[in-house]
């Protein structure tokens, strides 16, 4: 096989609070891939640490990957908001510049870094495009969002693929720049927002499987469609790595943070499933000091075994 058809070219955005999260997703991609596959990623970079940029590094103990860090002036989204009650940054207006950043890139697959990758990327890098910007999956909340913007269709912005060469050729961008100078109120979901308003008639709708939308509360017909999924994306605010209730899905979020260099963060993870009152007692037998009454005797339990003390005073007398 050629290698021009063995890349697979990927982007995440991401700033430094993120950072892990990325590296699951990574994570899930490389330990996914199929043999012949070339992966390239490009990160858009909203201030990630050396050090965490070193541990995405050493995700190519997983599979090889090329890496790329790029920076991005801020300043061309002063005028686009950040609503108050989301985890998000400026980060995620990054993905409007990708495919301007990218020139040698004419096609690129963008994830948001709550995702899991479940398969390889190959089938959904092959998708033709045809003469639309981007493809996408239908939002799990599409008819809120298209009547408020007064749009036929609405998709979510978590799993796209860029059809880079189209944009650049039309130049997108200025589009983009300019609606959100005239429409800047009007923005309530982003990046998402303004890819739905200004795209909406060149946008190729995928199949759900691209895109799982998991939420916190679904019955089991909603799990049995999303364990036949080839992407999760973890989209209510109550992420996998807040929050546990046990779930299968969460679950594939810590079977890719163990390959990671983050998988200490386990222990923590592990600290948000145990009640407090349970907490406090599993304190108490890791390290518990007793005193025995009328004796010159410390007990000290560790790990439940006892060990016994003699008080300096005593020894001495």
């Amino acid at each position: 096989m050629p290698i021009e058809d063995r890349i697979i070219n990927v982007c995440l955005c991401c700033d430094n609070n993120y950072a892990q999260h990325m590296g699951v997703t990574l994570a899930s991609i490389l330990a996914n891939k199929n043999q012949e596959d070339l992966i390239n990623i490009c990160i858009l970079d909203g201030g990630i640490s050396y050090q965490n940029k070193e541990k995405i590094k050493q995700l190519c103990n997983i599979a090889d990957f090329g890496v790329e860090f790029l920076s991005v002036n801020k300043e061309k989204f002063s005028q686009c908001p950040i609503q108050d009650w989301t985890h998000l940054s400026l980060t995620a207006y990054y993905i409007l510049l990708l495919p301007a950043l990218k020139q040698g890139w004419d096609k690129i697959i963008y994830l948001d870094c709550d995702t899991v990758v479940k398969t390889s990327l190959r089938d959904l890098f092959n998708t033709e495009l045809s003469d639309n910007y981007i493809a996408a999956i239908t939002d799990i909340s599409e008819e809120k969002h298209k009547n408020r913007l007064d749009l036929e269709h609405y998709i979510n912005s978590g799993v796209i693929i860029f059809n880079a060469k189209k944009w650049r050729e039309d130049d997108v961008s200025s589009k983009i720049f300019s609606w959100i100078e005239k429409n800047g109120n009007k923005i309530v979901l982003h990046d998402q927002d303004i890819l739905n308003a200004v795209l909406n008639d060149k946008i190729l709708i995928l199949d759900n499987k691209w895109n799982a939308q998991i939420i916190r509360d679904f019955d089991k017909e909603k799990a049995k469609e999303w364990e036949c999924a080839n992407i999760l994306h973890f989209i209510h605010k109550k992420k996998p790595w807040l929050s546990y209730n046990g779930d299968k899905f969460t679950a594939e979020y810590i079977k890719y943070l163990k390959l990671t260099p983050w998988k200490n963060f386990l222990f923590k993870y592990y600290l948000l499933i145990v009640p407090v009152s349970i907490f406090k007692k599993v304190l108490t037998f890791i390290f518990e000091i007793k005193n025995q009454r009328n004796t010159n005797k410390k007990i000290i339990t560790i790990l439940g075994f006892k060990f016994t003390k003699i008080r300096k005073s005593a020894a001495q007398a």
